[in-house]
């Protein structure tokens, strides 16, 4: 046998060598980025749901503001909606 092989010991009692269990613990890492996207996305959502409302108000209001009479004038209104 050659000086450089390592022989491990045999453990004292054979049975033990299946006794530990192993866990699988997950860190919760994945979890959280999940979380933190569908916030991202949640929040972007909100934004944009506000972001039309202001726009719509803003286009009534211009509609509003340029009609005389009971006409509109949708050609000044025309660039707004483009």
């Amino acid at each position: 046998m050659p000086l450089n092989v390592i022989t491990p010991s045999e453990p004292k009692d054979p049975s033990l060598i299946y006794k530990y269990k192993k866990k699988e613990e997950y860190s919760g890492e994945l979890e959280g980025i999940i979380v933190l996207c569908f916030l991202a996305i949640f929040f972007a959502v909100i934004f944009k749901v506000i972001e039309v409302i202001f726009v719509v108000i803003f286009i009534l209001l211009s509609i509003y503001l340029t009609a005389r009479n009971g006409e509109m004038n949708l050609l000044s209104v025309l660039p707004l909606l483009m």
